[in-house]
């Protein structure tokens, strides 16, 4: 078992000679070092350059776990990233391998105090927050750059993107300046090439006063034959009001998969792979747009300037799951929750957390229904796992918390796994999101999220306020 050594300080004035002295010891043949603040992952190249050297059996061997990096979720995020390679790390003082059975519950503990961390520090934040406003003086931070200042640069035809480069700033905030605001919002869900439901939508909430649209992403996709459906012209209007500034949006799963599906990976072949259900589901976009065609090429370059989640003063968008965990994950690499083209394979592969916190964010968690047990989706595809109601705090039963099921009632009424994390935090921020086909009538489940995918009874909501209210909630 190659065994690879990696030893950090965080300053000239420190001395890496013992670290090196013990990986020699503990046989490492080849040891990389740096000097860099183990705050995160970022300029940290010698400890990039191993995980990319490492190979399945190789170790990866540090002095103490804290060389690894002062995050317990960046030091768990790097754990699985070796176990997806089939590496190990080990770890001298105190012993610790994650090789072999024990590996496993070591990854386990580790998420969990990456958890616990992650908590404390936002309650800290939160009390430190509220004993400021008590006392009157919290005024949020200071920002920047003036949303003025923004908004008339993009008066002037300049790009989003080219705004937050010239001015230093994340293309969140020039999204913010744009479209911002705390109400009066017009927030719709899944379109899937349908062009009468995006403007039946878009004019009844004009005609409630609403000027501004929150998109959730799945504008694509229509999955039947019906001649009255549009990618191309439903694609246009979105990306109009977009650019316009009278609209944002997430990107949902069909864009993610037609991103990976018009993309070709390392081996000559796309990412997601042309089977017969791949492109059944892909179908009214190829027979508009085709594959490999320049339109095609550029919905996809746009498919990926759309950004996974966002967050504004009152509210936040995602088209599946607000995961924070997920979203810190890829914040630490996205912080403007934009993918990039290096980083589709890993998304494809769903081997990494990044990957899986990707997944997990357009296609919602999902869990395995006990041994046996399986249902069929609204599109007649086999199912063993299941789609959870993240937000119904109350849930039980399968039956109780499973989506997307067209009769639930195959759901066993059993428990659900006492393990099962799914819930939302009710002091949270209020969240809209989309991807579920949700049976029955539009309806308010919860106070801070509230999922708008009602095919069969499309709607949208009317945001006025900052508590949700079911006259908001409009049919269309």
């Amino acid at each position: 078992m190659p065994k690879i050594g990696y030893a950090r300080v965080s300053s000239s004035s420190q001395d890496l000679d013992v670290q090196k002295a013990k990986l020699k010891a503990a046989g490492c043949e080849v040891i990389r070092s740096e000097t860099v603040s183990g705050a995160s992952r970022d300029d940290r190249s010698e400890l990039a350059t191993v995980m990319e050297f490492l190979r399945d059996g190789d170790e990866l061997v540090v002095h103490r776990l804290d060389r690894l990096g002062r995050s317990t979720r960046d030091v768990l995020n790097l754990v699985h990233e070796l176990d997806a390679k089939g590496a190990s790390l080990r770890v001298l003082e105190p012993e610790v391998t994650t090789a072999g059975d024990m590996g496993r519950m070591v990854i386990s503990v580790l998420g969990m105090v990456a958890d616990m961390e992650l908590k404390f520090i936002r309650d800290r934040q939160r009390a430190g927050i509220e004993a400021a406003k008590g006392k009157g003086v919290y005024k949020g931070r200071r920002k920047s750059v003036d949303d003025e200042e923004i908004r008339k640069l993009a008066g002037e035809g300049i790009a989003k993107a080219q705004i937050a480069r010239d001015l230093g700033v994340s293309r969140m905030t020039v999204y913010r300046a744009l479209v911002g605001g705390r109400t009066n919002w017009g927030v719709i869900p899944d379109i899937h090439a349908d062009p009468t439901l995006l403007n039946t939508a878009t004019k009844t909430l004009q005609g409630d006063g609403i000027e501004r649209f929150a998109f959730l992403g799945d504008f694509i996709d229509a999955g039947t034959g019906d001649a009255s459906h549009d990618d191309l012209a439903v694609l246009r209007q979105v990306k109009a009001l977009i650019d316009d500034g009278a609209a944002c949006a997430v990107m949902g799963n069909h864009e993610l998969n037609a991103i990976l599906f018009h993309t070709i990976g390392e081996d000559g072949q796309p990412l997601r792979t042309h089977t017969e259900k791949n492109i059944k589901q892909h179908q009214s976009f190829i027979n508009q747009i085709g594959i490999g065609t320049a339109e095609a090429n550029q919905w996809i370059e746009w498919f990926l300037d759309l950004p996974l989640w966002l967050e504004f003063e009152a509210f936040r968008l995602v088209h599946a799951y607000w995961g924070q965990t997920d979203i810190d994950v890829i914040a630490s690499r996205r912080p403007d929750g934009r993918l990039k083209r290096e980083d589709l394979a890993e998304v494809a592969t769903q081997a990494t957390p990044f990957g899986q916190a990707v997944q997990n964010l357009v296609c919602g968690p999902e869990i395995p229904l006990p041994d046996g047990l399986w249902f069929e989706d609204f599109r007649g595809n086999k199912r063993f796992d299941v789609r959870v109601a993240w937000w119904r705090t109350e849930a039980r039963t399968w039956q109780d918390i499973g989506l997307s099921v067209s009769d639930p009632s195959v759901l066993p009424k059993a428990s659900l796994p006492s393990r099962l994390e799914t819930k939302y935090p009710i002091e949270a921020k209020l969240v809209f999101c989309g991807h579920y086909k949700m049976q029955g009538m539009p309806k308010i489940e919860t106070q801070n999220v509230l999922c708008l995918d009602y095919p069969n009874n499309p709607c949208c909501y009317r945001m006025t306020e900052e508590a949700l209210d079911p006259r908001n909630l409009i049919q269309l």
